[in-house]
């Protein structure tokens, strides 16, 4: 028995030498057929990939049945069969009958989650160490929604506390949390490629100290199974992104719709130095059809978040606690989402101590309920509205008292150069510093002759 040990030790070296620690998992015993519990073949494929100093572990096209959970070891690669991010494609169900809540199997390669059902607190899916990696594949989780009921489970992936850990090309169907980064600390992470429709929370990030770097995350209702009181539970309760303690995260062509919040920003509750808030560069990234598009709490008070080119559909809320600068640059607000009914604003309410700057950005209101409502109140704190666009042509009873409402408490505020295509109205209360000045009025009700 210990020579044929010895023998099948060697046999692995010599196979993961010849292969240059590029290993298949069916040579570990994994079974693509949707029933088979493949949690110890994986793990050991991922096991003996870093121990032999890491490399990258081949994943068929498949149903892989996880009954437990994975800890994706320092410098592995798990690798599925997708080079882009997918969308749900089933396959024929006749071919293969599942014994989960849908039959019909899913393309590509495909991980079934199915512990810690209702334990949201509990040992996520997928644990990543330094250097790991996650590409081309979808983890689905085939008992969600079962009964007409949101069926709480932990993050899918989280962090196990180190530095560049990687998702690339993945689809997360129907997770009720997708990926934590915050948790524990994930230098210098990067994403890119990511789609899903999370349930609860989509990307959650904190506790960076180096640059992180997130592209081409998408969350849409991919699931198109999931039962009305999955999709209300997310509009009354999901938060896509949430930014806490980040230093210098870059985030570009990030999309969020039908969630209660799409953009959220935090204060970092860890001892130093990772507490306050985010610095976050943001660049075609937004919410669309969120109650609250962007919400600030908390970012980094030397310098803050910055959206650029940018659509924005839904309310964007800074509230009294925040102290850092919130910037808006090349931006396209469509105003408040018709979800949000109590929002006092047809666009952005800030309540916060630092400044807000907007500028060279396009202002409308595309929902009806909230056309009487000013586009922008200013409670306190600093603002500046410079170089925007307000094309507002609504009927007289749908036109609101003003276009931006300045408080009592508004210490400085800069309205300049802006173009109204209704009447210019501004109510101005600041007892703080004030320039209102270089602004076009009325501007649709210039008739100019067409050019020939």
């Amino acid at each position: 028995m210990q020579r044929v040990t010895i023998f099948l030790i060697c046999l692995l070296c010599t196979f993961i030498s010849s292969k240059l620690f590029a290993l298949d998992i069916i040579e570990f015993g994994a079974k693509g057929d949707g029933k088979t519990d493949n949690t110890q073949a994986f793990q050991d494929a991922i096991d003996a990939c870093a121990q032999a100093g890491g490399g990258i572990i081949n994943i068929p096209t498949g149903q892989y049945l996880i009954k437990s959970h994975l800890t994706l070891q320092h410098n592995v690669t798990l690798q599925g069969q997708w080079v882009a991010p997918p969308t749900i494609s089933r396959l024929d169900s006749s071919k293969t009958e599942l014994p989960y809540l849908d039959q019909t199997p899913l393309a590509g390669t495909v991980l079934l989650a199915v512990e810690n059902e209702n334990q949201p607190d509990n040992q996520p899916f997928i644990t990543m160490k330094t250097n790991s990696t996650l590409k081309g594949l979808t983890i689905y989780y085939p008992n969600q929604g079962h009964n007409n009921k949101v069926v709480e489970y932990p993050w899918t992936i989280a962090s196990g506390a180190g530095d560049n850990m990687s998702i690339i090309n993945v689809l997360l169907l129907n997770p009720y949390k997708g990926v934590d980064f915050g948790s524990r600390a994930t230098g210098r992470h990067y994403i890119n490629g990511l789609y899903g429709a999370p349930i609860f929370k989509g990307l959650y990030v904190d506790r960076c100290l180096d640059v992180g770097r997130i592209n081409n995350v998408h969350f849409w209702p991919f699931w198109r199974e999931a039962p009305d009181t999955i999709k209300n539970f997310t509009r009354q309760n999901g938060e896509a992104f949430i930014f806490g303690r980040t230093d210098w995260q870059y985030v570009d062509n990030c999309f969020a719709i039908f969630y209660k919040t799409g953009f959220k920003f935090i204060e970092g509750k860890e001892k130093p130095p990772y507490h306050g808030g985010g610095n976050v560069l943001l660049n075609k990234s937004g919410g669309d059809m969120c109650q609250y598009a962007v919400l600030v709490e908390q970012v980094q008070g030397h310098s803050g978040v910055s959206f650029t080119n940018s659509n924005i559909f839904g309310t964007v809320l800074i509230k009294p606690e925040n102290h850092g600068p919130v910037k808006f640059t090349g931006c396209s607000f469509f105003g408040s989402d018709s979800s949000n009914e109590d929002t006092p604003t047809a666009s952005i309410q800030s309540a916060g101590h630092g400044p807000v700057m907007i500028s060279n950005s396009h202002f409308i209101k595309l929902s009806t309920a909230h056309r009487g409502k000013p586009y922008i109140i200013a409670d306190s704190g600093r603002i500046s509205v410079i170089g925007c666009t307000f094309a507002d042509m609504n009927t007289p009873d749908e036109r609101s008292p003003s276009h931006i409402v300045l408080k009592t408490y508004v210490k400085a505020a800069r309205i300049v150069a802006n173009e109204f295509f209704d009447p210019m109205r501004i109510q101005n209360h600041a007892e703080g510093a004030t320039v209102i000045e270089s602004n076009l009025s009325g501007t649709q009700h210039i008739n100019m002759p067409l050019k020939e």
